[in-house]
């Protein structure tokens, strides 16, 4: 009987029960560590094995150890745990199941999502990724760093604090699969984002722009024009050409990475001269820029001065046209001429032809002449022409006119031979017949004359024609500024107008105030406009008598300035001289005889 007792209390027993308990942690993070205890109550049965169970299935197997070690928990780690105990009492066993715990590992932070800025980027503009995820609230304090990765290789320096990284700048292949990791300092979690797959776009070249590039800001002949053509947008590789306008053939092709490309020219001739533009295509079409003229100056060439006088040589008195003439060279033109290197005076023409300067002489007019071409690109000397100026012959009478010559010439003559016939004829007993040697002189005087009257009627004839030509001028410079003072004038009206309606207007407004205040609004209009027109009418009335007191004053100054401003080779002196001419001739009675001619 007693031993019967004896097995059934040292029987083994397997089951659940209080002599083995199992103690886990209450709250679990990811990444905690994690002791899940077996504890049995202390008496005399010796452990042999220990098994951990997480829901039914055997994790871990040991000898005497009766604690789980979880060094790192993840969200797998959650479920419900136990463990069971095999001991022994001498020749009897025992097999003992513990209760179950239940262990959830909460999320230490969520699983980062990538967001990109913009969505949908285009070359060449900036993209912000933000690797976006929220911690636990009881572990708020846990710090995070995160990584950036395109098609598995880290963008920049990787781990970091700030969950944004901005690229400054995203092209075509810069597309890809971006993803970003985030994970806790202490303890270590690390988490990925799903993969976002980012496709950059190229942008269409468009405003294209053609500029140009000089010294100075003109083409000399011979120098370097340098084409700029850009583009305001675009992005990868463009391709830039350079056209002319007439012929549209290709002057110059050039692909690059760029919004801007230039082309140089060298040696850049006058034919150059025209209109360019340029094109641009990065793929998605091609676009045009407008069209820039370029003009290539040409330096002046070195210029001929040539000289024309009435006659050679040329007389004090006479009008000497000095001519300067430049054969190349980019227009405007300025003309210098030079007397022995002394400046004379200057002409311009806007045509890049020839000028003239009119030069009436004295004796000191002789020397050396010199004419200078210059059109901002350097000045160019002419060679040196002399020009000698003679006295005046003691035969020329400027101021005795042809017709009194002519008429004298002849009766003077005849005066002569007759004088001389009846002085000797009573002397000496001479015979009757008129001496005809005398006759003969007086009509070669007479034949001389007439020569000379040709060549003075040809001076004459271009001196007029010089003074039509002044004329001519002095006219269209008459009519420019009568235009000029009806303008002026009618402005002055105008102003006189304006100034007498603010008058009256004033004038109105105070006359109606103060019938308005007492109570006489409606005469007070009625007046108003009452002396709006007087102030209009006083006003036009002084509008015009100013005008016309202007106008008066006006033609009178240029009456005056008219009257003085003609040019010196068109003035002639009035003041009445004495011309002097003497002439000999002799006949076969041996007598001489001096004629003179005063006027």
């Amino acid at each position: 009987m007693l031993l019967w007792s004896l097995l059934v209390i040292f029987a083994p027993v397997s089951g659940k029960s209080d002599w083995l308990t199992l103690r886990a942690p209450s709250a679990v993070f990811e990444g905690d560590r994690v002791e899940v205890t077996c504890q049995k109550k202390k008496d005399w049965w010796t452990v042999k094995t220990v098994a951990h169970y997480k829901d039914g299935d055997q994790i871990q197997l040991s000898d005497k150890v009766l604690d789980l070690s979880i060094r790192r928990a993840v969200l797998s780690d959650s479920g419900n745990y136990s463990c069971v105990v095999a001991a022994t009492l001498g020749l009897f066993p025992r097999k003992e199941t513990s209760g179950s715990v239940m262990i959830t590992v909460q999320e230490l932070f969520l699983r980062p999502v990538l967001t990109v800025s913009p969505f949908r980027p285009t070359e060449g503009s900036p993209v912000t990724l933000t690797c976006e995820t929220r911690l636990s609230p009881q572990r708020s304090s846990a710090q995070l760093r995160f990584c950036f990765f395109r098609d598995g290789r880290a963008l920049g320096s990787c781990w970091s604090r700030s969950p944004e990284l901005r690229l400054p700048a995203m092209w075509a292949e810069d597309s890809g699969s971006y993803w970003c990791k985030a994970e806790t300092v202490t303890p270590s979690v690390t988490k990925q984002s799903p993969q976002s797959q980012i496709h950059v776009r190229r942008v269409p070249v468009s405003n294209v722009s053609l500029e140009m590039r000089a010294p100075h800001g003109q083409v000399i002949e011979g120098g370097t024009l340098v084409l700029l053509c850009s583009v305001a947008e675009g992005t990868g590789d463009i391709t830039f050409s350079w056209h002319r306008e007439a012929t549209g053939t290709s002057v110059g092709r050039k692909t690059q990475c760029s919004r801007v490309a230039e082309l140089q020219v060298a040696a850049v001739q006058e034919h150059d001269t025209g209109g360019y533009y340029c094109r641009a295509d990065n793929g998605l079409g091609p676009t045009q820029s407008k069209v820039l003229s370029v003009l290539v100056k040409m330096p002046a060439s070195r210029p001929v001065l040539t000289i024309r006088a009435p006659r050679a040589p040329a007389m004090e008195g006479d009008v000497v046209e000095l001519r300067c003439e430049a054969q190349r060279g980019s227009p405007p033109i300025l003309y210098r001429f030079y007397h022995e290197d002394n400046a004379l005076g200057n002409s311009s023409d806007p045509f890049g032809g020839e000028a003239s300067f009119n030069l009436s002489v004295t004796a000191e007019h002789s020397g050396n002449y010199s004419c200078e071409a210059d059109n901002g690109l350097g000045a160019q000397r002419s060679e040196v022409v002399p020009l000698r100026i003679s006295a005046t012959s003691s035969y020329r009478k400027d101021h005795v006119t042809d017709r009194a010559l002519g008429l004298l010439a002849v009766p003077a003559c005849a005066a002569a031979g007759l004088l001389i016939y009846c002085r000797f004829r009573k002397a000496s007993g001479w015979s009757s017949t008129i001496c005809l040697d005398c006759l003969y002189c007086c009509e070669a005087f007479h034949y001389w004359y007439r020569l000379d009257k040709k060549e003075r009627e040809k001076e004459r004839g271009k001196e007029k024609k010089e003074m039509k030509g002044g004329r001519k001028e002095r006219e269209k410079d008459r009519k420019r500024e009568r235009k000029k003072e009806k303008r002026m004038e009618g402005e002055r009206r105008e102003e006189g107008r304006k100034e007498g309606r603010k008058e009256g207007r004033k004038e109105g407004r105070k006359e109606g105030r103060k019938k308005e205040e007492g109570g006489r609004k409606e005469e007070g209009r009625k007046e108003r406009k009452k002396e709006r027109k007087k102030g209009r009418k006083e006003g036009r009335k002084e509008g015009r008598k100013e005008g016309r007191k202007e106008g008066k004053e006006r033609k009178e100054k240029r009456g005056r300035r008219e009257g003085g401003n003609l040019p010196k080779s068109h003035q002639f002196s009035l003041r009445s001289t004495m011309v002097h001419g003497g002439f000999c001739f002799k006949s076969k009675c041996g007598i001489e005889s001096a004629m003179s001619f005063s006027n």
